[in-house]
């Protein structure tokens, strides 16, 4: 692989900027990396997030033997529910003080629900 740097695009460090820097619920530095596919001879791609180069090579071979279509996505941005439902304590709470729900962290639930019957 070829990396192209472009310095007047790149973070002062000479890293990626923050829209493509995200953190894990643990706090570990995840990037934004991206795999191209063709369709109907036309490229196209998708992104992801890994937490570096090796990570995202085996995500996309992970990809490449069970990659799956979960449906539309119709909105983006995060949504808090004001309380966790008492004694769902394998709902995964976002990080912080566990009090709220993602819409996210339900979602997650639900599609490991769904894969797991």
């Amino acid at each position: 692989m070829t990396v192209i740097v472009f310095p007047k695009t790149e973070g002062k460090d000479g890293g990626p900027t923050a829209e493509f820097l995200t953190a894990d619920n643990d706090g570990r530095q995840m990037l934004r990396f991206f795999a191209d596919y063709r369709f109907d001879g036309r490229p196209f791609s998708v992104s992801f997030w890994a937490y570096n180069m090796q990570d995202a090579e085996r995500r996309v071979a992970s990809m490449r033997r069970n990659l799956c279509l979960e449906g539309q996505l119709l909105l983006r941005g995060e949504i808090d529910f004001p309380y966790a439902p008492p004694g769902k304590g394998d709902v995964p709470r976002d990080k912080g003080d566990g009090s709220t729900l993602s819409i996210r962290a339900i979602w997650r639930h639900l599609l490991a629900l769904c894969h797991a019957n």
